[in-house]
């Protein structure tokens, strides 16, 4: 598996962590609304993302992680850190800023 597409699990309720064991070490795309309304989602790792838009499809917020559970941690690249006009990646901004998610840079 190399590419979660547009609303893959979208509201999917029973899914939580995606972060034990890396389960998408090998994801290097997501789509928009991939992930959106998983309220229960609260630990991803995505560490193996490649690209500016990689996530979303864009560096702005596409929603890939929409009302997910808040005080999550997710686990990216820190090329995101600052891919948005040397901001941070719009859905990251949105789980960090909005969720109260923990982002471990690797």
């Amino acid at each position: 598996l190399t590419s979660i597409g547009f609303e893959c699990f979208s509201g999917c309720s029973a899914l939580d962590d995606l972060y034990s064991y890396y389960p998408l070490a090998s994801v290097t795309t997501i789509g928009d609304n991939a992930f959106a309304n998983c309220t229960s989602l609260t630990a991803i790792s995505l560490r193996g993302l490649v690209g500016p838009n990689a996530l979303g499809g864009s560096p702005s917020n596409n929603f890939v992680f929409l009302n997910v559970a808040s005080g999550g941690v997710i686990q990216v690249p820190s090329y995101y850190q600052t891919n948005n006009a040397g901001g941070l990646d719009g859905d990251l901004d949105y789980l960090q800023n909005t969720k109260g998610w923990t982002i471990d840079w690797i």
